[in-house]
């Protein structure tokens, strides 16, 4: 018996406990809700959150039990303010036709009603649009505006007759709100109001955007005539720019190539706004014969317009355009003619090219666009047409503008012509040839600019050589492999030129071109032995420091301890594998040399990249030096500042 009192009290307390668990359970789904009826601004959103994420994670039937108790709430007495707004967005969400009578007694409250349309615009039920229709004629003031705003939000055409109302209404925003209303639900309907309404001026504009919002929307219903009808009734002078504007770009998408007829009338606008406009649209038309009926009309057209129409013409990226740009080249308009030279750089080939060299020539503006579309310029025979006009016998000034194009492009196959033009009789010829093969020249042509070099008339133009040959071993990935032609050139070469080399074999590096320049670091010619010199101070590595030291320490002459010493500094700065502490004993060194200021502050700029204490301290001891304190004060700052970091 006492075994079967246990069972009997085990059995109690379990259905007890789950009692209790399914009590706790519609707490939990009751609770917030609950919560939600006293809620208020300001407070605890703890209840709002839970059923936030209530409704994010629930099923279609879910869903609808959800709506059930939001609409319990809406319509309790005990209700807040508060509590209906965010019921209101909540069946934005979950609402149904289930919540529309509830949402509907909303309507007319002041402070709730935007709410209430809100969530009913969202709800995919027709009885809504019943709710909003009927609402129209109970309502007033913003009220009846905004629910205007609503069905304009549900495109109910059937509301279109009760709007055709108020769109005549001596209340203005009514009025407008109407007319906005009609242009976004659109249609034949709408459409005729709109035509057929008066209205008072400042609605003119209003009316006319809605007007042509009722014939974008016949476009994309395919309705394609109907809205050429709207668009084309539009476009007529006694419309504002913008609506004129705005229907003929409605024209352009509904026609397409059959729309150059009035695209080209707009052209010839007085409104030059229009004509810009309908210059730019140009672009937008396809096919070839409407490229060529557009680039037809160019001479007819005002300057400004012209350069629009150029532009868009350039946008097309149709060569059927060409020859109505090419003669646009030869407009009286600065304007025009620059428009037509960016046009042809995208639609010309190499039939173009003369004309565009020959333009460049002139130096102005047309010139400048005409040189920058020669580097621009695209197709297979252009670079062996440029070559052509660098070896014809034309002006020196069309040479160079080819010569400059060929360097624009990169086209490193007219290095043997601009061999040949570096020794033309034009000296302009052959300064744009130097600066050419700088850019375009590679090792196998160093011999050849050797050769120039060594027969350079002027020192100006073996200095401009010098650069070229610097600039083809920057390039190198292996520079000491130009040492053999450099030196060969050395061994041929006169004084004046020999300067040259060696400043060129200085940027090679290498035993070998070491060796030659430290043999004529004593040569008794004083320019080439500067030469020699400079050439150290540009080495590409710190190797040849010992060699500039000694100059800066004994040599006789000044001029040549001053090179050595700007070399010797430069070449401490220079990447290699001197610690920081090397670095700081050779500045401290080359300080100990320099006499003048311009030395001094050029080691203290060097000592402020060694980001050490020691290099502080070093720093320190100039502060007060006047003649280097300024310079010693931005290392010092910049030290600190590293250190610190």
């Amino acid at each position: 018996m006492k075994i079967c009192k246990t069972k009997d009290i085990c059995l109690r307390l379990l259905l007890g406990m789950a009692m209790l668990s399914l009590s706790l359970c519609a707490y939990a789904q009751e609770g917030p809700y609950r919560a939600l009826l006293t809620y208020d601004f300001g407070e605890s959103r703890r209840a709002l959150t839970t059923i936030e994420e209530e409704i994010r994670g629930a099923t279609p039937e879910q869903r609808g039990e959800i709506e059930a108790k939001l609409l319990e709430v809406l319509q309790s007495p005990q209700a807040t303010f508060a509590c209906k707004q965010f019921v209101c967005r909540m069946l934005r969400r979950v609402g149904t036709g289930t919540s529309v009578p509830a949402l509907a007694e909303l309507l007319p409250d002041e402070k709730l009603s935007h709410m209430a349309r809100f969530a009913l615009q969202e709800i995919p039920d027709p009885k809504v649009d019943d709710v909003l229709r009927d609402a129209l004629g109970k309502l007033g003031g913003n009220l009846r505006i905004g629910v205007i705003s609503s069905i304009a939000a549900r495109r109910d055409r059937k509301a279109v007759d009760k709007l055709a109302g108020f769109v005549t209404s001596r209340d203005t925003d009514l009025a407008r709100a109407a007319i906005a209303a009609l242009g976004r639900i659109g249609g034949v309907r709408a459409a005729r109001t709109l035509a057929r309404a008066r209205v008072v001026e400042e609605l003119e504009t209003p009316k006319a955007d809605a007007y042509l919002m009722c014939a974008d929307g016949l476009l994309a219903e395919g309705e394609p005539r109907a809205a050429i009808r709207i668009y084309r009734k539009m476009i007529g002078e006694a419309n504002p720019t913008v609506v004129r504007i705005a229907a003929l770009q409605g024209i352009v998408s509904a026609e397409e190539a059959r729309a150059v007829p009035a695209v080209v009338a707009m052209l010839k606008d007085a409104d030059r706004d229009v004509r810009h406009a309908a210059g730019k649209l140009t672009g937008e038309i396809p096919g070839s014969p409407a490229t060529r009926a557009i680039a037809a009309q160019l001479p007819g057209l005002e300057p400004s317009t012209q350069v629009v129409v150029l532009g868009a013409l350039a946008d097309r990226g149709d060569r059927a355009a060409l020859p109505a740009v090419a003669r646009a080249t030869r407009s009286g308009d600065e304007n025009v003619k620059a428009a037509a030279i960016r046009a042809i750089a995208v639609l010309g080939d190499e039939s173009n090219v003369g004309l565009l060299t020959e333009m460049a020539a002139g130096g102005d503006d047309a010139g400048r666009a005409a040189g920058d579309a020669l580097g621009r310029i695209r197709g297979a025979g252009i670079a062996n047409v440029l070559i052509e006009i660098v070896e014809g016998a034309g002006e020196p000034g069309v040479r160079v503008q080819a010569i400059q194009a060929l360097n624009a492009r990169g086209e490193v196959t007219a290095v043997p012509a601009l061999l040949r033009a570096a020794k033309d009789e034009d000296g302009s010829v052959r300064n744009a040839s130097y600066r050419a093969l700088g850019s375009l020249a590679g090792e196998e042509d160093l011999p050849d600019m050797v050769t120039l070099l060594l027969a350079g008339e002027s020192s100006s133009e073996r200095r401009s050589l010098e650069r070229a040959m610097v600039s083809v071993v920057g390039r190198m990935e292996d520079a000491s492999a130009a040492v053999a032609p450099i030196i060969d050139g050395l061994d041929r070469a006169e004084e004046a030129a020999s300067a040259n080399l060696l400043a060129v074999l200085g940027r090679s590096g290498g035993a070998k071109a070491r060796g030659v320049i430290q043999k004529n670091l004593g040569n008794s010619n004083v320019e080439i032995k500067k030469a020699a010199i400079r050439a150290m101070g540009s080495w590409p590595d710190p190797s040849p420091a010992e060699d500039l030291l000694a100059i800066a320490k004994g040599d006789a002459d000044e001029t040549c301890q001053v090179l050595a010493l700007n070399g010797y500094v430069r070449l401490i700065g220079l990447p290699g594998d001197l610690s920081a502490e090397e670095r700081l004993g050779m500045y401290r060194i080359a300080m100990e040399i320099a006499g003048r200021p311009e030395e001094k502050r050029l080691i203290l700029s060097g000592v402020a990249n060694l980001e050490s204490e020691e290099a502080l301290e070093f720093v320190k001891q100039y502060l007060d030096d006047e003649e280097v304190a300024e310079e010693a004060r931005r290392a010092h700052e910049r030290l600190a500042d590293s250190i610190e970091e």
